[in-house]
């Protein structure tokens, strides 16, 4: 996948930002342990699609499943390329 440095930080930032760090990602994707999240919320890489759908549903939408895979989400989730 591609890793465009930049956006995978932008990405990593809003959502450290939206659940008020790593340590709250970690608890929110159900990790007691920030190091099972310190590569996504670093932004050195993109965060699994399986965490994606809790992220957006958690963020009410704010932070998209696209957002998070920008360059493979058709392959997870082929309905949001319909909406798009």
């Amino acid at each position: 996948m591609n890793t465009n440095p930049d956006l995978l930080k932008s990405t990593a930032k809003r959502v450290n930002e939206h659940f008020g760090g790593p340590a709250a990602v970690a608890r929110a994707l159900g990790y007691s342990d920030i190091r099972n999240v310190a590569y996504w919320t670093s932004g050195k890489r993109w965060f699994p699609p399986k965490h994606c759908v809790t992220i957006e549903r958690l963020s009410g939408g704010k932070i998209t499943r696209s957002e998070l895979r920008p360059y493979d989400f058709a392959e997870y989730w082929p309905d949001l390329v319909a909406m798009a």
